[in-house]
């Protein structure tokens, strides 16, 4: 699976018609595993783009093997994905409150 696919699931949280959470937390497990054992370096460029806490993506590291390291990052992925979605919405009900 490719980068843009990873993009594709995350982005689905953001919809309402959005999957499953543990669905969508294996197919990013699958994606980056790929990524992990293909191109181990690129990770990091999405662990960046994505925002996600360095000091969480060391401990998702420290994980024994590679599918455990990349269903704690998919994890990650998706808690930080969540939190962007909380915070939008927090602030846009706070700007249209204030109109």
């Amino acid at each position: 699976m490719s980068t843009l696919q990873i993009e594709k699931y995350i982005a689905k949280l953001s919809t309402e018609d959005g999957i499953k959470e543990s669905v969508l937390e294996e197919k990013l497990q699958k994606s980056i595993l790929k990524i992990l054992r293909n191109n181990h370096s690129y990770i990091f460029q999405l662990l960046y783009k994505y925002d996600v806490s360095e000091s969480k993506a060391q401990l998702a590291f420290k994980q024994i093997n590679d599918e455990d390291i990349a269903l704690a990052l998919a994890k990650l992925f998706i808690e930080r994905e969540k939190q962007k979605i909380y915070f939008r919405k927090l602030y846009s009900s706070t700007t249209n409150n204030e109109e």
